[in-house]
C-alpha cells in the first residue's frame, strides 16, 4: 500500500448485501410516493412493538419472535417500493456503495430511498451527496458509485447500523456452517 496516500478512517464497519433501492435526483424530491395501506402500517407497527417488548422482557420466548419476524417478512413483500430495484450493494452506518447505469457528479445532492428485505422492516429516505462516480471496470454506461448520508436522523441511524449487524452475524452463520 502507498504510505503517501492519506488513510481513510472509516466510523461504520461497510458490508455487502441486498437492499431495495432508488435514488431521486434534487428536482425528484417534492415528488410523494405512492401511499401504502394504512392498515399494513398499523399492523406493522403494532408488531415491532410486540417484538421490541418481547426480546426484552421475555428474552425465553424468542422462538416467537421469530415467527413474527417471519410473518413480518411475508407482510413486507407488500410494501416494496414500485420504483425500487433489488440491488447488492456496500452499506454502512454513513453511506453506502452501487453499481448505476447513470453517472452522477461528485458533490451531486440525492435522496437515497433505501428499503431492507427484512428487519428492520423501514424505508429510508436520505438525504445524501455523491463522493465518487466512476466508469464500472472500463464498461460503458456502467457506474461505481459512492454516497454519503448526509441528514439522518437517529432512529434512522439505528436501523441502518441494525440491517449492518444482522449482515454481519448472517455472514459469520454462513462462514460457520459452511
Amino acid at each position: 500500500m502507498d504510505s503517501s496516500l492519506p488513510q481513510e478512517r472509516r466510523q461504520y464497519f461497510r458490508i455487502p448485501g441486498v437492499v431495495y433501492f432508488r435514488i431521486e435526483k434534487k428536482g425528484d424530491f417534492l415528488k410523494t410516493p405512492e401511499p401504502l395501506p394504512e392498515f399494513l402500517d398499523s399492523v406493522q407497527l403494532k408488531l415491532m412493538n410486540f417484538c421490541s417488548r418481547l426480546e426484552y422482557e421475555a428474552p425465553e420466548h424468542l422462538k416467537y419472535f421469530k415467527e413474527i419476524t417471519e410473518i413480518m417478512k411475508e407482510m413486507h413483500r407488500f410494501r416494496e417500493p414500485p420504483k425500487s430495484k433489488k440491488q447488492w450493494v456496500i452499506i454502512s452506518g454513513s453511506g453506502m456503495d452501487f453499481l448505476s447505469s447513470e453517472a452522477y457528479a461528485a458533490g451531486d445532492k440525492v435522496k437515497a430511498c433505501i428499503t431492507f428485505p427484512g428487519y428492520p422492516f423501514e424505508t429510508l429516505e436520505l438525504q445524501s451527496e455523491v463522493t465518487r462516480c466512476v466508469p464500472h471496470d472500463g464498461e460503458m454506461r456502467r457506474y461505481h458509485v459512492a454516497l454519503i448520508f448526509e441528514e439522518i436522523g437517529e432512529r434512522d441511524q439505528e436501523n441502518l447500523i441494525k440491517f449492518v449487524n444482522a449482515l454481519q452475524r448472517q455472514r459469520a452463520a454462513e462462514r460457520k456452517n459452511g
